[in-house]
């Protein structure tokens, strides 16, 4: 905390020495700024008072009141309206100012182009901290216009601040897991804080009129406004720091010439990486799995187990009654949560075949999702195993039927192959061919699309699996089995989805569906055009997304190949 206290104050020297007067200029315009939105959220209740009133309130002037009531009501409205659109003007104004200040900056820190977005990134954090120092002045500011108006309600001020500071601190200190949801949660926890603070204000001054009657209503009514607008400049505050702080590794080779560019190759220890960075895992491993085994004496012995997804951490766990309880515990950043339950999701529908590990729970562990299995026997495959084995996954895959609630579920949140492709696709193609030829496939395409995306949706649905890992594999020679550990990504679609398309690779898939009609009655009528032409309509999209332009024209021929023989055989049957 102190490290990063001290690069922000570096920061602001290096902002103050470079554009010194830009930052006063912006600093001046949202303190004014904000005056003109106080007084602007303050003129419409003295509306408010004056029309429920007999008559003048003692406590306005008498050169205000000696107008009349219609003319006082006249001039807080219409003060009301031009301090807004003054507030409006200064905001601009700002930003105008801001613009032009991280320019400046940028052309004097004289580095290359070093990320996408350098401008609006220097932009926006020049804008955060002015206005975060802002804020800071303008509490500053409110705070002796308090102490001068309403003593009291600046220790209430200061009592809050203080409790809160601690309930932070207590959290961080002995509940690390609490205070990682709070810090991934800032901006949300800390307008609650000011939210709070500002019944914990009203609270006080109710109490205080009701027992002592100790001020006047202007003066509460003032206090009451500035203490919220303080409590909200305080907050935004911090999180301007955070933000900062988040973005040092960008800003530092932005704004200062002894350093340079790195993208990141480690990240601190937070997040997940808390529960296992202080080597006491075993603290929150028994209770999990005293939890779901009644018997269980303790782990034994705690490893690593690699599971090759960022930010999802494997632990293979033994237990001490015997060597033969092995499990696997995965513990998902909070970012990874979509994994853990999607994984989770498929584990549960427990489908007949699937390689899948037994899932014993799925649970929160100190605010992560995490999973729990039984580790299943196997060994990691070998480095002359690792080519083939997507595309026997694949072909495994294939002979297991999906269940009907799962495609029923599936299909409800997430868009098939066929959903996917729709004829827009082939706008961008028509502009990247390179001749007639080209073209005049694109157009065929169009022309049969309707008949493509139909024989893709009556097709059968395969669970698919991309990105299959070595690390997430175990292989048992024993009974000839492999088990997948990583699901997170699985999904349901047409049979052929992912299957590569080089012609020796398409000459085994008629193989593998040959082995997998034998096993699953729902192929018996699938042929072997429908299940390419599927493969190159997945190929297609692929090609399509990574703009791949020139490789997905290539699949075109292919793909209209497949379809004419589809349409024979339709008219042959």
């Amino acid at each position: 905390m102190i490290i990063s206290l001290k690069w922000l104050v570096s920061l602001g020297l290096k902002f103050w020495r470079v554009v010194p007067w830009s930052t006063i200029v912006i600093v001046l315009l949202t303190l004014v700024s904000q005056l003109s939105a106080l007084i602007a959220s303050f003129l419409p209740l003295k509306v408010i008072i004056l029309l429920g009133s007999d008559g003048i309130p003692k406590y306005i002037p008498y050169v205000l009141s000696e107008h009349g009531k219609d003319v006082l009501v006249a001039i807080f409205s219409g003060g009301a309206v031009v301090l807004f659109l003054l507030h409006v003007v200064f905001e601009r104004s700002i930003s105008i100012v801001t613009h032009f200040a991280s320019g400046v900056l940028l052309r004097k820190s004289n580095k290359l182009y070093l990320f996408e977005n350098q401008e609006e990134i220097a932009s926006t954090s020049y804008q955060r901290f002015s206005r975060g120092l802002a804020g800071a002045v303008f509490f500053a500011l409110g705070f002796v216009v308090l102490v001068v108006l309403y003593p009291e309600i600046v220790l209430v001020i200061c009592s809050y601040l203080l409790s809160v500071c601690a309930l932070f601190w207590f959290s961080y200190k002995y509940q690390s897991g609490i205070f990682f949801r709070l810090e991934r949660n800032l901006v949300q926890c800390l307008k609650l804080v000011s939210s709070v603070g500002f019944f914990v204000l009203f609270g006080y001054l109710v109490v205080d009129f009701v027992l002592f009657e100790s001020q006047s209503v202007m003066v509460a009514i003032v206090s009451i406004l500035l203490g919220r607008i303080m409590l909200q400049r305080i907050t935004g505050t911090i999180v301007d720091i955070f933000s900062l702080v988040s973005l040092k590794s960008k800003l530092e080779p932005l704004f200062f010439h002894g350093k340079a560019f790195m993208s990141r190759t480690h990240e601190p220890n937070h997040g997940v990486w808390s529960l296992v960075q202080n080597n006491d895992t075993k603290e929150w491993l028994d209770p999990l799995f005293s939890e779901y085994f009644d018997s269980w004496k303790g782990c034994s012995a705690v490893q690593w187990y690699q599971t090759g997804t960022r930010d999802v951490l494997g632990l293979k766990v033994h237990g001490k009654d015997t060597d033969s309880d092995v499990f696997l515990v995965k513990i998902f950043d909070g970012h990874r949560k979509s994994f853990a339950v999607h994984e989770s999701t498929l584990a549960r529908e427990k489908i007949l075949g699937l390689p899948f590990p037994e899932l014993i729970a799925s649970t929160v562990v100190g605010g992560f999702h995490c999973l729990l299995y039984r580790m299943p026997n196997g060994r990691s495959p070998k480095p002359d195993e690792i080519h083939g084995i997507p595309e026997m996954v694949q072909g495994r895959l294939m002979c297991i039927e999906p269940s009907v609630n799962l495609t029923k579920l599936y299909g409800r949140s997430r868009p098939l192959l066929w959903e996917r492709l729709e004829p827009s696709l082939l706008d961008k193609l028509n502009v990247c061919a390179v001749n007639s030829s080209q073209r005049e496939h694109v157009g065929s395409l169009s022309s049969r699309f309707f008949l493509l995306k139909n024989i893709l949706k009556h097709m059968p649905l395969v669970v698919t699996l991309p990105d299959i890992t070595p690390s997430g594999i175990l292989i048992n020679d024993e009974v000839d089995e492999l088990v997948i550990l990583n699901w997170g990504k699985w999904g349901l679609d047409p049979i052929g989805t992912g299957w590569r398309v080089d012609p020796k690779r398409l000459k085994k898939l008629g193989v593998y569906l040959e082995f997998a009609t034998h096993r699953r009655p729902s192929l018996e009528n699938v042929s072997l055009a429908e299940v390419e032409l599927v493969a190159l309509a997945s190929a297609f999209e692929m090609k399509y997304t990574r703009q791949l332009f020139s490789d997905a024209l290539d699949l075109i021929p292919e793909m209209l190949a497949r379809l004419d023989s589809v349409e024979r055989r339709e008219l042959n049957a």
